[in-house]
């Protein structure tokens, strides 16, 4: 090994910290270029006027809400073919 290619720790943490730093610079721009990208191609959509139709129609009424579905009564159910047939099982 020579004696100049030896390198302290104090020049390794140098380079990670200008290779993080680079890196952090080079993902920033690589990001930009794609936003611009995305707002050319939008401001050329958003330009053009276009006109509908307008009908009326009526929207089912569904409404989501959080929680937890749980079972009030449980009650378990066997068909036995002695006792006639099942017509229909209402739930």
């Amino acid at each position: 090994m020579l004696p100049n290619t030896v390198r302290t720790p104090n020049k390794k943490k140098k380079w990670i910290i200008i290779g993080v730093i680079a890196l952090i610079v080079i993902v920033a721009a690589v990001n930009i270029f794609i936003m611009q990208g995305k707002k050319k191609g939008a401001s050329t959509t958003a330009d053009a006027v276009s006109f509908e139709k307008v009908t009326e129609r009526k929207l089912n009424n569904t409404k989501l809400i959080s929680g937890q579905v749980k079972p009030g009564n449980i009650e378990s159910f066997y068909a036995d073919p002695a006792k006639g047939k099942v017509k229909d099982i209402e739930v």
